[in-house]
């Protein structure tokens, strides 16, 4: 459950920093997990596979083990959404594909924006470790096609044994990940678009707003006039884990809203009947290489 107080402070430092102080903090997130997202809340290990589908795209996520064969879990909530953004931005800023984690657990929550407590720092580790070990595959269809890749996230990693909070460890044992080829070839290749995190910082805790601002920005690159979205089209796009639509649009009335705050610029009308999204203007200005669309096929098939 989200610390409410917590998360209001950080709406409001946030709402600051990005209206009166004007901070930006340039980001990168791909576009392939903006299309297809990771699950909101825990699905279970009972699964064999976790499915997410998004128009002509489709994700199979398989879940990892431990050194005891023992299924780890699927990822889930807004820590594997935060650890993609980092990776994405680390890869891209430093043009390499291992990238550090930091000296300690709380370094690394720190680089997130998120608490420090011990039960943050075991959930980090837990969803890491899920991140890092699971498998996707993702399929599309395009001109007659059907087309299909496994992929890992992380080729080696790295991680913190318990939860110690304070010891610092030497650079040579720093917590750090290897890239997949494959990923850091999309997010270092104009497959991932930019973002404010300071932005990011104002909904860190809610999965579900980090997507939503995630899929807005991605939509307004593209956007030339005012377009209706119906709310059974977006409970089809991000209410995979609510049984009810009534209770989903309740939820995403809220989360509109914590956007709103934190991204004033955001031309965005609330209705009966969904909203209506209009051209605004972007958390990162556009440039001619901003935001390369991003196909399916393109990650499928290498020359």
């Amino acid at each position: 459950m989200i610390n409410r107080r917590t998360s209001l402070t950080r709406q409001a430092e946030t709402f600051h920093n990005v209206l009166f102080r004007n901070i930006i903090e340039k980001g990168f997130y791909p576009s392939i997990f903006a299309q297809a997202s990771l699950p909101y809340r825990n699905p279970g290990k009972g699964i064999n596979v976790y499915q997410r589908s998004n128009g002509n795209v489709t994700i199979n996520i398989c879940q990892g083990y431990d050194d005891f064969s023992v299924p780890l879990g699927y990822p889930y909530g807004a820590l594997p959404r935060l650890i993609i953004l980092y990776l994405a931005t680390e890869a891209i800023r430093t043009k390499s594909r291992e990238i550090s984690l930091g000296y300690n657990i709380t370094d690394f929550l720190n680089r997130l924006n998120r608490s420090c407590d011990t039960r943050s720092r075991r959930r980090l580790i837990e969803q890491a470790r899920r991140l890092f070990t699971c498998s996707f595959h993702f399929m599309g269809k395009s001109g007659g096609y059907v087309f299909g890749r496994n992929l890992n996230l992380i080729e080696q990693y790295s991680l913190w044994i318990g939860d110690g909070k304070n010891d610092l460890t030497p650079d040579l044992f720093a917590a750090k990940v290897q890239l997949n080829n494959e990923f850091f070839k999309e997010f270092t290749a104009n497959k991932c678009f930019p973002i404010n995190i300071e932005q990011i910082k104002g909904i860190s805790e809610s999965a579900l707003a980090i997507d939503l601002y995630m899929w807005l920005v991605r939509r307004l690159y593209i956007l030339k006039s005012p377009v209706n979205i119906e709310w059974h089209l977006l409970y089809t796009q991000f209410g995979m884990q609510y049984r009810r639509q009534r209770k989903f649009i309740e939820i995403l009335r809220i989360e509109i809203s914590r956007i709103q705050s934190i991204w004033p610029q955001l031309n965005l009308g609330v209705s009966q009947n969904g909203i209506t999204l209009s051209p605004s203007s972007l958390p990162i200005s556009k440039t001619k290489s901003s935001c390369k669309r991003f196909y399916l096929c393109n990650l499928l098939i290498k020359e």
